[in-house]
C-alpha cells in the first residue's frame, strides 16, 4: 500500500512562497492550498453612494408633520399644538414650568369653541381628611414619624373623617382631527375657566387615565430623543399656538 504524503503546514508553504521557492502543495483548486484562486485583473468598481437612512420614529414624525401642514386653519394649529403637547405628558409631572404651558394650551383650545374637542367628566373619587384624637395622633407620630400613608391605621371611634367630594376628579379633553386623535386630562380644581355647560352629559370612571395621541391609529411617541426634538422646540411650538388667534372654523 502506497504511503500517504506527509502533511504540509500552510504556514511553511506561504513562507516558501515569500522566499521565491516553490510551494509543497499544488496551485490547483483540487489541492490542499488555502484561499481562493487568483482572479484576473478587473476594472476598479466605483464606490457606492451611501444613502442616509432615517430611524423609523423620525420618519413617522415627518409624516405626521406633513399631514398637519396639509390641514386648514384652525385645525392645523390645534393639531400641531396637541401633537407637541404629547411630548410633555411625562415632563409635566416633575416640572413646574411645563405644567402651566399644558394648562394654557388646553384652555386656548377649549375657548376657541372648536367642534373637534369633547370634554368629559371623569369620576376618580373623594379626598379623605382624617382628624385623629390627641391620643391617636400622639401614637401615630411616635410610631410612624407622622407618615401619612399609615394615618388611617390609627383611626379610632374618637377620630373624625371628612370627605372632600370630587377632589380627585378630572376633565378629559378628547380631540379628534383626522387622522389624529388626542387624549389629555386636567384636575377639575385647576380648570375653573371651563364652562360646565359645554361638558358632555355622560360621566365616566376610569381606573387609569393615560394621556397620549394617535396618528393613523399608531401611537405618537413621547420620546424626544427618538424623534430628535429638543425641549426648546416644543416650548416654541406651544407658545406659537398661545400667541395665535384660533377662532372657530369658518
Amino acid at each position: 500500500m502506497a504511503k500517504k504524503p506527509p502533511r504540509r503546514d500552510p504556514i511553511i508553504v506561504y513562507k516558501r512562497e515569500e522566499k521565491g521557492l516553490k510551494p509543497f502543495l499544488p496551485k490547483t483548486r483540487g489541492g490542499f492550498r488555502l484561499g481562493p484562486p487568483p482572479r484576473p485583473n478587473q476594472k476598479p468598481k466605483k464606490p457606492k453612494e451611501t444613502k442616509t437612512v432615517l430611524p423609523e420614529k423620525v420618519r413617522f414624525h415627518n409624516a405626521a408633520m406633513e399631514a398637519i401642514e396639509a390641514m386648514g386653519s384652525p385645525d392645523q394649529e390645534i393639531a400641531r399644538g396637541c401633537y407637541f403637547l404629547c411630548f410633555l405628558v411625562h415632563e409635566t409631572k416633575t416640572s413646574t414650568d411645563l405644567f402651566p404651558l399644558k394648562h394654557n394650551v388646553l384652555e386656548k383650545i377649549f375657548k376657541s369653541g372648536t367642534s373637534c374637542l369633547t370634554v368629559n367628566y371623569v369620576r376618580r373619587g373623594d379626598r379623605e381628611i382624617y382628624h385623629l384624637s390627641p391620643e391617636a395622633k400622639k401614637k401615630w407620630e411616635s410610631e410612624t414619624g407622622s407618615n401619612k400613608h399609615h394615618i388611617r391605621m390609627y383611626l379610632s371611634p374618637k377620630c373624625k373623617v371628612e370627605f372632600e367630594e370630587g377632589y380627585f376628579d378630572l376633565y378629559h379633553f378628547h380631540v379628534v382631527l383626522e387622522p389624529f386623535r388626542f387624549s389629555f386630562y386636567l384636575p377639575i380644581h385647576q380648570a375653573g375657566w371651563l364652562d360646565k355647560r359645554r361638558i358632555s352629559k355622560r360621566r365616566f370612571h376610569y381606573p387609569q387615565t393615560v394621556e397620549y395621541g394617535l396618528f393613523e391609529g399608531k401611537l405618537i411617541t413621547t420620546s424626544r430623543k427618538a424623534t430628535m426634538i429638543s425641549l426648546e422646540q416644543i416650548k416654541e411650538e406651544l407658545n406659537k399656538l398661545l400667541e395665535k388667534d384660533i377662532g372657530k372654523k369658518k
